[in-house]
């Protein structure tokens, strides 16, 4: 099966003026809004995370012939001992 062609134009130009004149109230509502907002000199106060300070564990590895301790750094923050059962 094949399909037929459509051979129809259609006239865009009153969408393409719809969507133009909707652009524009679009960038007139938003220089409204930053007029509107104070200017502020003080940085707006962000909550931060904790950075871990790495520490030294050591873990015993046990794989096939091979085993033994080893060391390695843990960078994870430490356990609440009051939240863990």
């Amino acid at each position: 099966m094949t399909r037929a062609r459509n051979t129809e134009t259609f006239d865009l130009a009153p969408r393409l003026r719809q969507i133009d004149d909707y652009a524009h109230q679009l960038e007139a509502l938003c220089e409204e809004y930053v007029t509107q907002q104070e200017p502020s000199d003080e940085a707006p106060q962000v909550r931060r995370m904790p950075i871990p300070q790495p520490r030294r564990a050591r873990a015993y590895l046990w794989h096939g012939n091979v085993h033994g301790f080893t060391e390695i750094t843990l960078t994870a923050p430490r356990r609440n001992k009051a939240t863990t059962a």
